[in-house]
């Protein structure tokens, strides 16, 4: 998951006020993602959420300056994991690249091929699918398939180990 920022000048963190908290969600295409839900908590307080509109915009109005933790979800892709950011500037945008469930299989094909099973094991964890829906089981067909492939590994070292000896 890629995260940008852009920023329209320096911030001072001494600053206090009040100012429009936004930003956008898009997808690996560079794509808008509506109906994101984003999630948003100051200094570790409460989570406040909002829904990305059809531009793939969020908006928290009137939040106050200081340290900003984000997180959200939408059905068919990965989960933002939750970031931290300071917020002192107004004029600071806030851009989350998130990969939908086609990107993200994508990769974790990639990954079953390197062996590393793990890493796809994380992304599969990673992606938020309804409880059964063609997406979960999709998701199960995939981490059954690692198991096995796992334990063929096991299975086939320790053939290999026994024939050194």
């Amino acid at each position: 998951m890629l995260i940008c920022i852009f920023t329209s000048c320096a911030s001072k963190p001494n600053i206090s006020g009040k100012g429009d908290l936004c930003g956008f969600v898009i997808d690996e295409n560079n794509l808008p993602v509506s109906d994101f839900v984003i999630s948003a908590s100051r200094n570790k307080g409460l989570w406040n959420h909002t829904i990305t509109n059809s531009e793939g915009m969020f908006v928290f109005p009137d939040s106050g300056f200081g340290n900003y933790s984000f997180k959200g979800s939408k059905n068919y892709f990965m989960k933002l994991k939750e970031v931290n950011y300071a917020f002192y500037d107004k004029g600071k945008i806030y851009c989350f690249q998130i990969n939908s469930i086609d990107k993200a299989l994508d990769e974790v094909e990639k990954m079953i091929l390197c062996e590393d099973f793990e890493r796809a094991e994380e992304i599969l964890n990673q992606i938020s699918v309804r409880k059964k829906s063609q997406g979960e089981i999709l998701i199960s067909f995939y981490k059954e398939y690692i198991r096995n492939a796992k334990n063929d590994m096991k299975t086939e070292k320790e053939k290999i180990k026994n024939e050194k000896l």
